[in-house]
């Protein structure tokens, strides 16, 4: 179910400095209901674009990768592995655009008790854009 809960981007712009950012908010596992997420439960992240995301130039790739870290800001966040790429292209990907990824199946690392996403263009060829992502079992 979607809700404030397992929200973790709201309206959030896309970076277009081609650095990494990471989701301005976290999702508890500890508080999570129990059989929700974790203990072996698939994990979906739904992302929905809220401004059209855009690029100046050139065709780009936006990774969105799983992360996960012992502290909600996700400062030192580890990553658990990719999970989609979402290709913009001159035309743009028009607001109201939903992407559904899954979490890796085999994670690059353990999860700790927070996760959330990163998002980092192929380039800095981006020039508008902003998401929506909630964290959700499948």
């Amino acid at each position: 179910m979607k809700d404030r809960s397992t929200q973790v981007c709201q309206a959030q712009a896309i970076p277009t400095d081609g650095s990494e950012d990471v989701s301005a908010k976290s999702m508890d596992l500890q508080a999570a209901a129990p059989g929700a997420i974790g203990s072996g439960a698939t994990i979906r992240v739904e992302i929905v674009v809220t401004t059209a995301l855009d690029t100046a130039s050139t065709d780009t790739i936006l990774v969105v990768n799983a992360i996960t870290d012992s502290d909600s800001e996700l400062g030192s966040h580890a990553t658990i592995g990719p999970i989609g790429e979402i290709t913009i292209t001159t035309d743009a990907v028009a607001a109201g655009t939903r992407f559904v990824f899954n979490f890796p199946q085999k994670p690059q690392v353990a999860f700790e008790r927070y996760v959330g996403i990163s998002m980092e263009p192929a380039s800095s060829d981006l020039s508008a854009g902003a998401i929506d992502a909630w964290i959700l079992p499948n």
